[in-house]
């Protein structure tokens, strides 16, 4: 007999028992999970959230999973009570063209929120305690800014990635942003486009791979060749999921 996710029912018990005795790690597993056909396959529209003018380009959930927020060209940002589909925030973003990100900043009781655009700002919003919305720059990069990861853990630092192939390391959400140069640097004819956190700790990595562009690690040293570079962090770990890693995917 099949389970929900397409396995057997001992496949499914296998699945969940190698869960909860840390044999599998939640990233893996909910990614199993969740992109299953057999879940997709069971999903239904709950409700339709209308207040954007504009095409709505990201949303994020904050820690406890009982409120949205969205990015949308028409500059907004949108806090959300999914539950009953009603706005319960509404601010202009500060930036001047269309908001490709929106995040929650962790352990800030989702008062403060950063965005990204395609004005190459990094931007964040933090709610005051009468209700109104405080923005400010905190970097700028060459082009427009796709994606943004938070750092798990920390109120303070993310990273921001944009077309002009730079990564940049914002370590306080209250101070202003700096580039981090010995992050990565890419060659012209490639774009960043995806940033994924995973794990606050975590040692660098340079990975190559037969692929058109260069990388970088510092300004100082330059690599060669013809081969393309994936940055990221990774940690030892003994699991037979690969272990926790930080990833930068160019494409």
């Amino acid at each position: 007999m099949k389970s929900l996710c397409g396995a057997s029912k001992d496949d499914k018990f296998v699945e969940f028992w190698k869960r909860e005795i840390g044999l599998s790690v939640s990233r893996t597993f909910s990614r199993r999970i969740a992109a299953s056909e057999g879940v997709v396959k069971q999903l239904d529209l709950y409700g339709k959230l209308k207040g954007h003018q504009g095409c709505v380009n990201t949303i994020s959930f904050n820690s406890l999973g009982d409120t949205l927020v969205s990015g949308s060209d028409d500059k907004q940002v949108i806090l959300w009570d999914w539950a009953t589909k009603t706005s319960k925030l509404s601010y202009p973003s500060g930036h001047f063209d269309n908001i490709f990100q929106a995040k929650f900043m962790p352990f800030t009781d989702d008062r403060n929120i950063i965005t990204s655009s395609a004005d190459g700002q990094v931007r964040l919003g933090q709610v005051l305690e009468n209700g109104d919305v405080d923005t400010k720059r905190l970097a700028k990069h060459g082009g427009r800014v796709h994606s943004l990861a938070v750092e798990p853990g920390s109120p303070y630092i993310f990273y921001s990635c944009g077309e002009d192939g730079f990564v940049q390391h914002i370590m306080d959400a209250n101070k202003q942003g700096r580039e981090g140069p010995s992050l990565v640097t890419l060659t012209p004819d490639m774009i960043l486009h995806i940033l994924h956190l995973s794990r606050m700790q975590a040692m660098p990595f340079l990975e190559e791979h037969y692929e058109r562009g260069e990388a970088a690690e510092s300004e100082e040293e330059g690599g060669g060749g013809d081969d393309a570079i994936d940055f990221g962090y990774s940690e030892d770990d003994d699991s037979e999921e690969g272990g926790n890693s930080i990833e930068c995917d160019v494409g």
